[in-house]
C-alpha cells in the first residue's frame, strides 16, 4: 500500500513539475512585459499630477519640470554608465534589484516635503530606469526562440503600450483617489509585486558571464559600438526618438489650442496612440521574416508622411487625427522593434551593453527632440515641428537604406 501511495505521490510530482515547466515561459515573459509596464506607467502618471505636486510642494509647475527632467537624464546616464557594468551580472537579480530601487525611489518621493527633495527621488528613479529597460530587453533576447527575436520582443515591448494606455490615465485617478503621495505608494508597492517576481525568472543565459566581465568600463562601450550593425541602428533610433517626442510632445497642445478641451485631449490621443502600439506587438513575427533594415526602411517611409499628415488632420478635427494616431502607433512599433530586437540580435554576449547604449541613445533624442521641438512649436508653430520629425525620420531611412543587403 505504501508503494501505491508513493507511486502516485511521484506521478503527482512529475506533473506538477510538467506544469511548472509549460508554464514557465509564459510566466517569465509576463514578469518582463510588467517590468516595462511599471516603469513607463511610473513616468507617464506624472503629467496629470503636476498640478498636484506644485500644489503639494508649494511651487510652481516649472519646479516640477525641472524634477521630471531629472527623471529623464538620470536614465539616459544610468542606461550608459551603469548598465554595461551590469551586463555581465545575472539579469533576474538586476532587475530585481533596480525594481526595489524603484521602489524605494516612488516611496520617497511620496514622502518629500521640498522640490528638491523630490527631484533627488526623480534622479534615483531614473537611475533604476536606466537599467531596468535595457536589461528586460536583453533578458527577453536571452529568451527569444532562434528566428523570433523581434517577435518576442514585441511582445515585451507590450509593456509600453500597458504605460501608454493606462499610465496617463492611472496618475488622474489615483491622484483623485488618494492623492499624489498616496499614487506614488500604489506605485512604489506595485514595484515591489512585479521585483518578486523577477526575481523567480529562469536563468537563460549560459557561459556569457565571464566573457562580458573580460572588458569594462569605456572599453566595454568601445567594444559594443565596434560590433557591426550598432552604430547605424543606434543613429536610426537616435533619429526615431528625436523625431517622436518633438512631433508628439506636442501635439495635445497644438490639438487643445485648435480645438480647447482639457488634459482629457492628450489622454485620448494617448490611448489611441496606445491601442495602435499594442497591435503591432501582436503580430510583431513580420520583422524577423522582413529583416530590420527593410522593416525599418518601410515604417519609417510611412511614418514621414504620418508627420507631414498631423498638422493637416488636426486642422480637420480630433476623430481624424485621433485615426491617424493609431496608424502612428502601429508603424511606430515595428519602427522601434526593428531597432530594439536588431540590436539586441548583433552579438549575445554583448546584448546588455548594446541595449543600455540604445536607451542612453533613447533618451538623449527625447532631450533634443524636446528642446527643438519647443523652440519650433513656439516660434513657427506646430507644422514646423512636424517638418523637424519629418526630416529627422529621412535621415534615418537613409541610413536603413545603407543596411539593406545586397543583391
Amino acid at each position: 500500500m505504501s508503494d501505491f501511495h508513493t507511486v502516485i505521490a511521484h506521478d503527482r510530482q512529475a506533473a506538477w513539475l510538467d506544469t511548472v515547466q509549460r508554464l514557465k515561459p509564459a510566466f517569465d515573459l509576463t514578469i518582463l512585459v510588467l517590468t516595462v509596464a511599471i516603469v513607463g506607467s511610473q513616468s507617464l502618471m506624472m503629467s496629470p499630477l503636476i498640478p498636484d505636486l506644485a500644489k503639494g510642494l508649494s511651487v510652481g509647475a516649472g519646479e516640477i519640470g525641472i524634477a521630471i527632467g531629472a527623471y529623464g537624464g538620470a536614465t539616459g546616464l544610468s542606461a550608459v554608465l551603469l548598465g554595461p557594468r551590469l551586463d555581465g551580472f545575472a539579469r533576474r537579480r538586476v532587475l530585481t534589484l533596480g525594481l526595489l530601487v524603484l521602489a524605494v525611489a516612488l516611496a520617497l518621493g511620496s514622502q518629500a516635503d521640498h522640490w528638491l527633495l523630490f527631484a533627488l527621488a526623480q534622479v534615483m528613479g531614473g537611475m533604476a530606469a536606466g537599467v531596468l529597460l535595457p536589461i528586460t530587453y536583453a533578458a527577453a533576447g536571452d529568451m527569444a526562440p532562434v528566428g523570433r527575436n523581434a517577435a518576442f520582443m514585441g511582445k515585451v515591448l507590450m509593456g509600453w503600450s500597458i504605460a501608454m494606455i493606462a499610465g496617463v490615465p492611472l496618475g488622474g485617478w489615483l491622484g483623485d483617489w488618494f492623492g499624489w503621495r498616496g499614487a506614488l505608494q500604489v506605485m512604489a508597492g506595485l514595484a515591489l509585486v512585479i521585483a518578486i517576481g523577477t526575481s523567480c525568472l529562469t536563468r537563460h543565459r549560459k557561459g556569457m558571464v565571464a566573457e562580458t566581465r573580460k572588458t569594462m568600463g569605456l572599453a566595454q562601450l568601445r567594444a559594443a559600438l565596434a560590433v557591426p550593425m550598432v552604430r547605424p541602428l543606434l543613429a536610426i533610433c537616435f533619429c526615431i526618438m528625436l523625431a517622436f517626442y518633438a512631433a508628439y510632445g506636442f501635439l495635445g497642445a497644438h490639438a487643445r489650442a485648435l480645438h480647447g478641451g482639457g488634459s482629457g485631449t492628450v489622454s485620448m490621443l494617448a490611448l489611441c496612440y496606445g491601442i495602435g502600439f499594442a497591435i503591432t506587438g501582436l503580430v510583431s513575427g513580420v520583422i524577423d521574416r522582413l529583416g530590420t533594415a527593410r522593416s525599418s526602411v518601410f515604417s519609417n517611409i510611412v511614418i514621414t508622411a504620418v508627420y507631414l499628415a498631423m498638422p493637416v488632420m488636426a486642422a480637420l478635427g480630433m476623430m481624424p487625427l485621433a485615426g491617424l494616431m493609431v496608424v502612428f502607433g502601429l508603424l511606430n512599433h515595428m519602427a522601434l522593434n526593428a531597432v530594439v530586437s536588431g540590436l539586441s540580435g548583433v552579438d549575445p554576449s554583448r546584448r546588455g551593453t548594446i541595449l543600455s547604449i540604445n536607451t542612453g541613445v533613447t533618451y538623449g533624442g527625447f532631450m533634443v527632440g524636446s528642446a527643438l521641438g519647443g523652440a519650433l512649436f513656439d516660434s513657427l508653430g506646430y507644422g514646423a515641428v512636424s517638418v523637424l520629425s519629418a526630416s529627422a525620420l529621412v535621415v534615418a531611412i537613409g541610413v536603413g537604406i545603407r543596411l539593406l543587403p545586397r543583391r
